[in-house]
């Protein structure tokens, strides 16, 4: 009879250190460990673009605006260009509210559009590209006062479209999370108060709780929050589990 237990609480005990066992597996070989991020390739560097000679035709509205000159031929990585471009529009017109409207709307939904598609499927490199670009918007605002209005409103379009991205890509992909550029994606987001709508699975959350030792939350979560008939089946699991190891161990010793 002692064989007879010992054997089926073996086989329990050992199906469920299986299911456990390739559950942490699978996503273990699902994580990219690279942890090299590109390059910054955001120059800030003058260049020769004379951006005047496009706006002579301009009638000073946002209908009429070059959008597709402006994002094709503008060097709008340098911070100090898009400062340089909206004098030149300035001079031209003095709705200056207008005009940095109208660059905002070239910088952010004129170039979503643009690159929307290359970032349908998860491209971590472009978006950290992204990233290193609007930190010169962050730190420009706190020098450029005149146009800081501007720069926070580019700033907060990426990181909120970044944000909505990674919640898209999670729920498409969840083990996604353990990526390590996905990681660092998703920690800038919420240090700058964007974090993506990103939970764990019920088996995450009892790991995190056990790890942290929360072990009267967990027990709280159990019994007021499960129905009878969960709290049946995991009590026979855990008393089956223990009793096969007890078994085991008993077994062990005699020898």
């Amino acid at each position: 009879m002692m064989k007879i237990n010992l054997n089926v609480a073996s086989i329990v005990a050992g199906f469920l250190l299986a299911i456990i066992g390739g559950y942490i597996f699978y996503n273990v070989i699902k994580v990219d460990y690279n942890s090299e991020l590109p390059k910054e390739t955001w120059s800030d560097e003058d260049n020769n673009w004379d951006f005047g000679a496009h706006l002579k035709a301009w009638d000073k509205s946002q209908a009429h605006f070059p959008f597709g000159i402006f994002l094709d031929s503008a060097d709008y990585s340098s911070v100090k260009r898009i400062s340089y471009y909206l004098q030149i529009m300035d001079s031209l017109s003095s709705n200056f509210n207008e005009n940095k409207r109208i660059i905002s709307i070239a910088l952010t939904d004129s170039l979503q559009s643009r690159i929307n598609n290359d970032l349908l499927k998860y491209n971590p490199d472009s978006i950290v590209k992204i990233l290193q670009w609007i930190e010169g918007f962050n730190q420009a605002e706190h020098i450029d006062k005149k146009n800081a209005r501007l720069y926070r409103v580019i700033n907060a379009h990426w990181l909120n479209y970044i944000s909505n991205r990674l919640a898209i890509y999670f729920d498409n992909e969840p083990n996604l999370k353990y990526d390590f550029k996905f990681k660092y994606i998703e920690s800038i987001c919420r240090s700058k108060s964007y974090a993506p709508p990103i939970g764990n699975s019920d088996i995450e959350k009892i790991a995190i709780n056990i790890f942290e030792s929360k072990f009267s939350y967990l027990f709280s979560k159990f019994w007021f929050d499960t129905g009878f008939l969960f709290k049946l089946v995991a009590l026979l699991i855990i008393t089956t589990t223990t009793y096969g190891y007890f078994l085991i161990l008993k077994t062990h010793l005699k020898r």
